[in-house]
């Protein structure tokens, strides 16, 4: 996500509802993809992947293959005069190819408890690729969200975005997103400008466009920004 964080991700406004002002992970990503983004899903969703009672492994590499697993174990107790917790377990699973830059995966979410901000017997899945050179990158993901509620549409995301080295640490950016069924509905084109002055210290200017459908009466929703991030080590290491 070349956009992550910055204000031209999320979609919205003062006035947007519960969209995201700005920040997060960009339109055509559903929060799975963020790190415990407010205000999507009735807040706090995911809190950045930290879940109690989780237990999750990630492979070693074999020929740029690596596989992860998951579950978070319900520890909820049913409703009086039952006594017994639900056991409505939460899984994951997960493969990944990345070699030579080519990047490929495949990333599935089985929430049947309800605690992980998706509701009960909820199902997600993600396909994912891209390539990254030097100086481009180019990358596609697309995602369905499953919330089994009596035979309602959906949520589909797709989002893809490139990036092009125009100059030594200067790059032209690029993406375009779109989701049907959820409550950013309707499509966006973003594009930016970064360039790193110093190591760790990177600018830029960039401009989103998004495009309305259905659920939002078809609003056009134009945002230009500028900024900065400085990124340092706190020196916790392993």
């Amino acid at each position: 996500d070349l956009f992550y964080n910055t204000t031209v991700a999320g979609i919205g406004g003062a006035s947007a509802g519960n969209f995201l002002l700005g920040g997060g992970n960009s339109h055509g990503q559903s929060p799975l993809n963020g790190d415990g983004n407010p205000g999507v899903f009735g807040g706090g969703f995911i809190s950045g992947g930290i879940f109690n009672n989780q237990v999750a492994y990630t492979s070693p590499s074999f020929f740029g293959v690596t596989v992860n697993a998951a579950a978070v174990i319900d520890e909820t107790t049913e409703a009086a005069p039952a006594t017994e917790p639900d056991q409505d377990h939460d899984y994951a699973l997960g493969a990944e190819f990345n070699m030579g830059g080519i990047s490929a995966g495949v990333q599935v979410l089985d929430a049947n408890s309800g605690n992980l901000g998706l509701g009960p017997n909820a199902e997600a899945t993600r396909v994912y690729g891209g390539f990254s050179a030097k100086n481009f990158g180019a990358h596609a993901s697309a995602e369905r969200l499953d919330f089994n509620n009596n035979g309602g549409a959906d949520d589909q995301y797709y989002y893809a975005s490139a990036w092009f080295g125009i100059l030594p640490g200067t790059r032209l950016a690029a993406s375009v997103g779109s989701e049907n069924e959820t409550g950013a509905e309707g499509d966006s084109v973003t594009l930016g400008v970064f360039h790193d002055v110093i190591e760790n210290f990177t600018t830029w200017v960039a401009a989103r466009r998004f495009d309305g459908k259905n659920q939002q009466g078809g609003i056009v929703n134009d945002v230009v920004t500028v900024g900065a991030s400085y990124k340092f080590d706190m020196g916790f290491g392993r």
